[in-house]
Parts: structure tokens; C-alpha cells; sequence
């Protein structure tokens, strides 16, 4: 069995940044491997954890995802690092939240209602109408909790990034009023760079571009509407009882 070839690596002293505008996976993608430049058709799609921190201090972590070209080298590469848990511990991962004590005695609710009132129905319409009722009401209220749990402890599922998705990172930029989310992407290989930057030409952030001048213009609207609402306010406030004692 002959050993299969590998593609060309790039300068590992490569890695260029590159600041585009709206989400990750609204990108125009070329036809070339992220990570060694080699022709790649097939998109792989892969998570990172991030973590945010609101205006008052408080951290926590979102996952964020991404796709990219890679070759079928870059890919069998990739699958042979990658860690993922699998469905039960990723479910038993949602243990960890507090939420999940609601899911389980709502949960328990709906059956022990559910196997506690089952052999006293009847064919009385009204009475399996409330008796559906009940459990649903309980099941549903677990079913919520649940999800909230998932959505609580998913970033401890998320595999680590590998030597292949980590040769395009990207993190959210602050980005001023008007002006739109954007992203900053490290870039390890240069044909990649340069056929994601032909494609995206329009999703370029310049702090002198067009889009960055219409930002500044609506925030200097704002800035007189809320100057004149302002004087306006005052000017009653002080001038108004006076006025009305004229009229």
C-alpha cells in the first residue's frame, strides 16, 4: 500500500488577520483547503467556545461556529485529533445545572400522575381531556428545563480545536453603534488568505470604508435628534409655566 502524499505546509511564520463584517458562516468560502492550500470543495463545520463578558462584568461562555474548506488529507487528519463526547455523556453533562433538578421532579410529576390516574378513566370525555391535560402540563414544563440545561452545559461538550481547525481562528471585534457585528480572522495559510479576501472584498472593514463613514453619520444623526430633544425639554421645563401664564 503505497503512503499517501502530503500537501504542501505552509510558512508557519504565516498568519495574517483579516476583519470582515457580519457572522462567520455568512462568509463566501473558496475553493482551497484552510489549513495547507490544496484544492478542497467540501466545507467542514466545527464549534469553539468563546468567552463574553457583559457591561456589568459577568463572564459566560457561548459557542460559536464556523465552516471551512479542507482536502480530504486535512479532513482524515482532523478526525483522527478530534475528541468528541459522545450522546450520553453529553446528555449527562446537563446534570450539571441546577435546572435539571426542575426537569426531574416535573418530569416525575407527569408520570406518577400519568400512571396514577390511568386506570380511574372512563369514557368520559372531559375527564381524559384533563388527565392528557396534566401530564402534558408537567411533561412540558421537564421538557423546558431540560433544554435549558442542554443550552446551559453545551460549551463543556464541544471538542478542543485541532492542529487542522486551528489554522483559521476568529473572535468577535467591539464594534461601535450602526456599525454591524464583525470578526477577526487569524489566518495560517497564505492562498487561503488570499482567496478569502478576493471573495469577501465587500465584508472588508476599513475604519476610513464606506460602511464605517454611514455609521458615524447615523450616530451623528442621533447624537442632534437627542441634542434637540434635550434643549427642547429643558427649554419647557424652565420656559413652559411661563409661557402658559402669557397665553
Amino acid at each position: 500500500m503505497s503512503p499517501q502524499p502530503t500537501p504542501p505546509q505552509p510558512d508557519p511564520a504565516f498568519r495574517h488577520e483579516l476583519v470582515l463584517t457580519g457572522p462567520p458562516l455568512h462568509l463566501r468560502l473558496p475553493d482551497v483547503c484552510a489549513n495547507c492550500g490544496a484544492h478542497a470543495a467540501t466545507p467542514l463545520y466545527w464549534e469553539k467556545v468563546v468567552l463574553v463578558t457583559d457591561s456589568e462584568g459577568s463572564a459566560s461562555r457561548v459557542v460559536e461556529g464556523m465552516r471551512a474548506p479542507f482536502c480530504p488529507h486535512c479532513r482524515a487528519a482532523h478526525e483522527r485529533e478530534v475528541k468528541r463526547i459522545s450522546p450520553l455523556l453529553s446528555l449527562l453533562q446537563c446534570f450539571r445545572s441546577e435546572v435539571m433538578i426542575g426537569a426531574v421532579l416535573t418530569g416525575g410529576a407527569a408520570l406518577f400522575f400519568g400512571w396514577k390516574l390511568l386506570p380511574d378513566l372512563n369514557d368520559d370525555l372531559w375527564s381524559v381531556a384533563a388527565w392528557v391535560a396534566l401530564v402534558a402540563f408537567f411533561g412540558l414544563i421537564a421538557l423546558g428545563c431540560v433544554s435549558a440545561a442542554w443550552r446551559a452545559t453545551r460549551w463543556r461538550t464541544v471538542p478542543a480545536l485541532t492542529s487542522i481547525t486551528s489554522s483559521l481562528q476568529w473572535r468577535a471585534e467591539t464594534a461601535g453603534l450602526f456599525e454591524g457585528d464583525r470578526y477577526r480572522y487569524t489566518i495560517r495559510h497564505p492562498a487561503f488568505y488570499d482567496a478569502l479576501l478576493a471573495l469577501n472584498q465587500d465584508k472588508v472593514w476599513k475604519p476610513t470604508g464606506a460602511r464605517a463613514r454611514r455609521a458615524a453619520g447615523w450616530r451623528k444623526a442621533l447624537y442632534i435628534v437627542l441634542g434637540v430633544a434635550a434643549v427642547l425639554v429643558l427649554f419647557w421645563e424652565y420656559f413652559g409655566e411661563f409661557l402658559r401664564r402669557e397665553w
